[in-house]
C-alpha cells in the first residue's frame, strides 16, 4: 500500500514541477506541504454536519467501530488487529468505557445477559482471543 502512495505522490511531484515543496513527510498535500493537523476533524465535523447526526469527537467514532464489530460476533484477535492495538479487558466494557447498547453485555442481538447480571458471567465473555471457550 506504502509503495502504490510513493508512486502516486512521484506522479505528483512531477505534475506540481517548481511548485512542489519538497519535504520528508510520508503523506503530504497536493504539492508536497505537510497536511495539516485540523484537516481529518473539520473533514468528520462537515460528515456529520452533512449526516445529519449529532456532534461527536473523531474519537467515538473509533469506540462506536468496535462496539458494533464486538456485537456482530467477529472474533477479539480481528478486533484489535482493526483497531491497531491492544483493547481493554472486557471488564472495561462494564465501568461504561464502552458504548454497549445494553448493560454491557458481550451478546449477539436478541440474547440477554446471565441471570446473574454480571455479563463477565456469560459463556461470551469467557473466550480466549480466538472466540474458544
Amino acid at each position: 500500500m506504502l509503495r502504490a502512495h510513493a508512486e502516486t505522490q512521484e506522479r505528483e511531484r512531477k505534475t506540481a514541477g517548481d511548485l512542489w515543496a519538497e519535504s520528508d513527510y510520508v503523506f503530504t498535500k497536493r504539492l508536497g506541504g505537510p497536511l495539516s493537523p485540523n484537516t481529518d476533524y473539520h473533514d468528520w465535523k462537515r460528515l456529520l454536519q452533512d449526516a445529519g447526526v449529532r456532534n461527536a469527537r473523531l474519537h467515538d467514532a473509533r469506540h462506536t467501530a468496535a462496539t458494533v464489530l464486538m456485537l456482530l460476533g467477529v472474533p477479539d484477535r480481528v478486533i484489535d488487529q482493526i483497531m491497531g492495538g491492544s483493547r481493554a479487558p472486557p471488564r472495561a466494557c462494564v465501568r461504561g468505557t464502552s458504548t454497549c447498547p445494553t448493560p454491557c453485555s458481550r451478546t449477539s442481538p436478541g440474547r440477554s445477559p446471565t441471570s446473574s447480571g454480571d455479563p463477565r458471567s456469560h459463556p461470551l465473555w469467557t473466550k480466549n482471543q480466538d472466540n474458544e471457550v
